[in-house]
């Protein structure tokens, strides 16, 4: 059963939960040292010593638990090895091996009775005692222990713990990403408006330009109607932009926080929000290419519809991933990323090849690694070849001729014509997984930043991940 912890409007888990959770979210780091203030304060008798017995389980396996607890019971203080007892003022009246306390005390003239606990007997000395009997309970203690100076390393005091502890292991990848998928996954379902949004954009979008332009004719004014619905392919790459900043910010720093200390690594990272984004990504596509194909007659053949649809898929997941590497590179400044991610959209969008179709040489380069000039230029060779258009008698020349009879000829016109339209194909997959593979270069770098270059700490995140 999973539950939901807390949201604006729902109290969610009780506080006894929400503090075992806590303590489950430090503990599952296996970390060396575990500091914690009072963890059994306001649980039941019962809840308190289980989760005594987990923490005394977690010192056994060679972490060290440090923690304050109030009026422990007789069974919770079978579970302690060592104990600090403290004055009023925070001077130390014991700081030793809790099963030798009582007969230190038991020395000192302080017999703990039968039927009493030891725990609040404890207490109670340094609670009840006078001021002059704690400054000698003080003094004795300090006595004691500079003669125990010399037999010290062999005892377990509170100031010669064993530093030994099992090292953070580094999570291994495949049990690791099916925690984060299904937390994920979970997440998403609790998000239903978000979810909504996410598969109806993109349609919505393909929705409206469907009811604008449908059905398309095959008379030569046409032409500028297929070429301006194929540029709406440029939109697309905007929207899994604004998808991405609607989600990724508050997941990078979630992945920032629990990857400081080793819970899982950047592959596990990306492959969880891949897996949880693409099919999104794929269903948007798809009933968007379904409408351009069909409903507005770009390319009603199955052949038509799949490279729409390739193409819509690659430029929606590539302007999500561009719009990772502005928020992983700006870091937290959200506007700016947004910005330079429009701006470099927009210089692909106007680099398509129908508003400029002969950019100065320099500006050509960006083609290459521009989605929407590849989506472009797949639509317009598969949509337009074959297609057979025709004229009305105002739009003949002098010699009733049409300008234009031929798909293949608007390619010539507009520069679009290929002997090798596969290449293009390949090339749209290809920068889809060229910059979702640059993301991950980019979340390992800022990993390997966060947790240090160094050579030592390389050896040991090395052998965490062999063990």
């Amino acid at each position: 059963m999973f539950l939901l912890i807390v949201e604006i409007l729902n109290k969610g888990i009780s506080g006894g939960e929400k503090r075992r959770l806590s303590i489950a979210c430090e503990a599952v780091t296996e970390p060396r040292v575990l500091v914690l203030d009072e963890p059994t304060s306001g649980l039941d008798s019962c809840t308190a010593l289980s989760v005594l017995e987990l923490l005394h389980q977690l010192s056994s396996d060679g972490c060290t638990v440090v923690l304050s607890i109030h009026q422990p019971s007789s069974a919770m203080w079978a579970l302690f090895s060592t104990c600090l007892l403290l004055s009023p003022d925070g001077c130390p009246v014991y700081a030793a091996d809790a099963s030798q306390m009582a007969s230190y005390f038991d020395r000192l003239g302080y017999t703990c009775p039968h039927t009493a606990s030891l725990a609040d007997f404890f207490v109670d000395i340094t609670a009840g005692s006078s001021s002059r009997e704690l400054e000698s309970l003080i003094e004795k203690w300090t006595q004691w222990q500079s003669s125990a100076v010399s037999t010290a390393s062999e005892s377990p005091t509170l100031w010669h713990l064993d530093p030994s502890g099992p090292q953070t292991k580094c999570r291994r990848f495949i049990p690791t990403t099916r925690v984060l998928l299904h937390r994920a996954y979970l997440n998403m379902l609790r998000n239903p408006l978000s979810l909504f949004v996410r598969l109806a954009q993109c349609p919505g979008m393909g929705l409206i330009w469907t009811i604008f332009v449908a059905p398309l004719h095959k008379d030569y004014n046409s032409i500028q109607t297929r070429m301006g619905l194929m540029i709406q392919y440029g939109p697309v790459a905007f929207n899994g932009m604004l998808q991405n900043i609607a989600t990724f910010p508050a997941k990078r720093d979630l992945f920032e926080l629990e990857s400081s200390i080793h819970l899982y690594g950047a592959t596990a990272f990306l492959t969880q929000y891949t897996a949880i984004e693409l099919p999104l990504e794929i269903i948007a596509a798809g009933i968007f290419s379904l409408l351009f194909a069909y409903a507005a007659q770009l390319g009603p053949t199955a052949t038509k519809l799949g490279v729409s649809f390739l193409s819509a898929v690659c430029t929606l997941n590539t302007g999500e991933s561009l719009s990772m590497l502005a928020c992983l590179v700006l870091g937290r400044n959200l506007s700016l990323a947004v910005n330079c991610t429009s701006a470099l959209l927009s210089i692909f969008t106007m680099l398509g090849g129908t508003m400029s179709l002969s950019p100065p040489r320099v500006l050509q380069w960006f083609n290459h690694i521009s989605p929407i000039k590849y989506a472009i230029d797949n639509l317009a060779y598969y949509c337009l070849t074959g297609l057979e258009l025709q004229c009305t008698d105002s739009q003949r020349r002098a010699d009733g001729s049409c300008p234009l009879q031929t798909g293949k000829q608007a390619l010539k016109l507009y520069d679009l014509d290929t002997d090798q339209p596969e290449i293009g194909l390949v090339a749209g997959v290809v920068l889809m997984v060229g910059y979702r593979l640059l993301v991950w270069v980019v979340l390992m770098l800022q990993v390997r930043c966060r947790n240090g270059f160094g050579y030592q700490r390389w050896v040991k995140v090395r052998t965490r991940r062999e063990n």
